[in-house]
C-alpha cells in the first residue's frame, strides 16, 4: 500500500469511529428517553388504578382521556387505553 492509500483509510476509519461514538451517544439518549417513557407509564397506570377506585365513572371514560391527550401530543398509545 501506497502512502496515500494508508492516510486515506485512516481518515475513513478516523470519520467512522467518529460516526460511531455519534451514534453511541444517540442509542444511549434514547434509551434514557425509554426508561422515562416507562417510568410515566406505570405512573398513569397508577393513577388510573386510583381513580378507578375512588372514581368509577372514570373507568369507562378513560378511553376518551387517552384519545383527547393522544391528538393533542401526537402520541398514540393503545397500551394506556388498555391497561
Amino acid at each position: 500500500m501506497t502512502d496515500k492509500q494508508e492516510i486515506k483509510i485512516e481518515e475513513k476509519v478516523s470519520l467512522i469511529e467518529k460516526e460511531v461514538a455519534t451514534l453511541t451517544q444517540k442509542v444511549e439518549e434514547m434509551s434514557a428517553c425509554l426508561r422515562e417513557l416507562e417510568d410515566l407509564t406505570l405512573e398513569i397506570a397508577g393513577l388510573k388504578l386510583f381513580l378507578g377506585r375512588e372514581y368509577p365513572v372514570f373507568k369507562s371514560e378513560f378511553p376518551g382521556i387517552v384519545q383527547k391527550v393522544a391528538k393533542k401530543t401526537c402520541l398514540k398509545s393503545p397500551r394506556l387505553a388498555r391497561k
